[in-house]
């Protein structure tokens, strides 16, 4: 046998029945609606029996009309229009919500950053401070006093040019000192251009 035939003979249950009566009177919600709806295109009997309900309904109340084979197709093609409507409103109410969060989400991290550019300016050291720390400390020059100078001779250079060594024995070859008049050199002993000139003299040439 074919499934047709087996639905053609499923029976109404009692269930069933007591739904089609409540929605004669109507007293079936939106849910027991659907229910009959489809309950009506899985069993061609119960759908002939509720033309039957309806066609007594209309001969009780005097407006005996055809009931249309096509009537639970139309009624399920209202209830569908009827519910698109909420199913849009929801959908954007959802887009919009996630708008709402995305715009909140930015304004914290806008308030956090400009909490943290703040809290680093007030912690940093001042301008005028950080120029100085970054500066370098120039230290003037001091102006050396002879003895300094001469204090300094004391260590001359390790590499002497050769020929100014042989231009300042030459120049201590023609000083020339009078012998009657005595030359005092308790100081000069002591100076380190004295030492210096010593210490070129004792060198072999």
């Amino acid at each position: 046998m074919s499934e047709q035939s087996r639905a053609d003979q499923q029976p109404i249950d009692l269930a069933e029945q007591e739904s089609l009566s409540a929605l004669m009177d109507n007293e079936a919600d939106e849910l027991e609606l659907r229910r009959i709806l489809k309950s009506c295109a899985q069993k061609p009997e119960l759908m002939a029996t509720w033309e039957r309900y309806h066609l007594v309904q209309s001969l009780l109340h005097g407006a005996a009309r055809p009931v249309s084979p096509t009537l639970s197709q139309r009624i399920t093609a209202q209830i569908a229009a009827e519910a698109a409507p909420e199913q849009v409103s929801t959908f954007r109410f959802t887009e919009w919500q996630q708008n709402f969060s995305k715009l909140a989400i930015a304004a914290s991290v806008a308030i956090i950053f400009t909490v943290v550019v703040q809290t680093n300016f007030s912690s940093d050291p001042t301008p005028a401070a950080v120029v100085q720390q970054v500066r370098p400390v120039v230290t003037p020059a001091v102006a050396q006093s002879p003895l300094s100078l001469l204090a300094n001779a004391n260590n001359p250079p390790a590499n002497l040019d050769p020929a100014a060594q042989q231009r300042l024995r030459e120049y201590l070859e023609r000083v020339t000192f009078d012998q009657e008049e005595p030359v005092i050199s308790v100081h000069i002993k002591d100076s380190p251009l004295y030492r210096l000139v010593n210490e070129l003299g004792d060198k072999p040439q």
